[in-house]
């Protein structure tokens, strides 16, 4: 009678110990699908805030002074003006929400990092 409580306590610890080593490897490969979502994305929005910030941003600055000088100068009407500065301050909001992507990207990702 003994016996059969302590091969029973056995098989039950023995079915605990898998079910604990499965939720391991569950949870260590969610974390893996995870980190390399954050590696993705940080990559991704990386290289988009690369351009806003070398390209994109100054295009814009120069494209709204442009549009002053060239409605200044009678080169185009009010309507023209208003067309291009809105176009600029577009491209500015995008970049600056690329930015704050880019941003949380790279916390997301250091978060990872610093938890390994």
């Amino acid at each position: 009678m003994f016996f059969n409580a302590d091969k029973g306590k056995i098989q039950s610890a023995k079915i605990n110990r898998e079910i604990a080593e499965q939720r391991k490897t569950q949870t260590t490969l969610q974390l893996k699908s995870e980190f390399a979502q954050a590696q993705e994305n940080y990559l991704k929005w990386n290289e988009a805030w690369i351009y806003y910030e070398k390209d994109a941003l100054e295009l814009a600055k120069e494209q709204r002074n442009g549009a002053s000088i060239a409605y200044l100068e009678g080169e185009i009407d009010y309507i023209g003006f208003l067309q291009l500065v809105k176009d600029a301050i577009e491209i500015e909001q995008e970049g600056w929400l690329t930015y704050e992507k880019y941003l949380q990207s790279k916390f997301d990702l250091e978060y990872f990092i610093n938890v390994q």
